[in-house]
């Protein structure tokens, strides 16, 4: 796990999820820290948005003062798809579409809660179906699995 030097904060997803978008097929560019902090976060969503197709963060999805994500999503215009899902945990997930206008296609945005089991619930509920839309992969296959007794 990674620590901020101040102690506060653990970043419990920083290291896994790279590793979790590679196995779907995505080449991640970046993953970074950022504190709570509106410019900060501003200047490095700036930094991604141009040469990405889909850029995901964790935490600040709620409706506190310190939740940056709908903030920032309203100064750039997005397009909200989702902002809440009825399911427990992951509830707080958001996903939106951005157009710039010096991109050919939309950047989509997928905002996951800041806990752990909650990033990850919506990331497999949520994230991986919209990965298959950007990917052009219909509904997968349902298989049959056999169950034995032994």
């Amino acid at each position: 796990m990674l620590f901020r030097s101040d102690g506060k904060i653990r970043d419990a997803l920083g290291l896994h999820l790279p590793n979790f978008f590679t196995e779907l097929g995505c080449e991640t560019q970046s993953a970074k820290y950022v504190e709570d902090d509106f410019e900060k976060f501003d200047l490095l969503f700036q930094e991604v948005l141009s040469n990405s197709d889909l850029i995901v963060t964790t935490g600040g999805t709620a409706d506190s003062q310190y939740d940056l994500v709908k903030p920032l999503l309203a100064k750039y215009k997005a397009e909200i798809l989702i902002d809440r899902v009825r399911m427990r945990p992951g509830y707080h997930v958001i996903v939106a579409r951005l157009t710039i206008t010096n991109k050919a296609t939309p950047t989509y945005f997928i905002a996951l809660p800041g806990n752990p089991q909650s990033a990850l619930a919506s990331m497999a509920a949520v994230g991986v179906k919209v990965i298959d839309y950007l990917y052009g992969i219909e509904d997968k296959q349902l298989i049959k699995i056999g169950r034995a007794h032994v």
